[in-house]
């Protein structure tokens, strides 16, 4: 007897339906086709007192295929080093990682989000070690934790929820993926050139 507590198979023309919703493609060409017969058995009569139908027909999966393809591109975009996704609020965050399991954070893409902070100069001058290109593009980085630090200075709100959110999401996960003690490889920032990342 099956547990009560089992997930319920999904009935098939359920299962159906969500593929067939999910290719809007595949909808678009049979409106299509649905179109393009009585023009071609009834003439182009047809085509104006059908234009409405098709018209209503048509747009819902115009809207689903617009979607979809601005969700790849999206996808494209955020992708990391590790093939991951980062994005805060709908701003796209461009994150390296290095051979000790540490994070960096494009400095560009953060000033993007909080508007002005300090100077690269005077980061490098509070962060020595925390501050440094991780791509071959020469875009400067500044280490997840130092971004903590720095943030944890403001009081504005909005950059303080930031602050959370790269504390949660990117230093303490960083610092779990460190390498075991006895390395070689550790200390040693490896580069992730933008379009040769590794997949998942």
């Amino acid at each position: 007897m099956p547990s009560p507590h089992a997930p319920r198979k999904e009935p098939l023309n359920w299962r159906v339906g969500r593929w067939f919703t999910e290719r809007p493609a595949l909808q678009i060409g049979l409106c299509a086709v649905a179109f393009g017969l009585p023009i071609y058995y009834f003439g182009v009569m047809s085509a104006v007192l059908l234009a409405p139908v098709f018209a209503a027909l048509i747009v819902r999966p115009l809207i689903n295929l617009a979607s979809n393809l601005r969700y790849h591109m999206r996808a494209h975009q955020l992708r990391d080093s590790q093939g991951r996704y980062y994005e805060y609020k709908g701003q796209a965050v461009h994150v390296a990682q290095d051979a000790d399991g540490e994070r960096w954070v494009l400095l560009s893409d953060v000033r993007k989000i909080i508007g002005p902070m300090s100077s690269e100069r005077a980061l490098r001058l509070t962060y020595p070690d925390r501050l440094q290109p991780m791509d071959r593009k020469g875009r400067i980085h500044i280490r997840a934790d130092a971004l903590v630090t720095h943030l944890g200075k403001h009081n504005d709100l909005l950059v303080l929820r930031f602050r959370t959110w790269v504390e949660r999401t990117l230093a303490v996960p960083g610092r779990h993926a460190r390498p075991t003690l006895g390395d070689p490889t550790a200390g040693k920032p490896s580069e992730f050139p933008d379009d040769e990342r590794p997949a998942p």
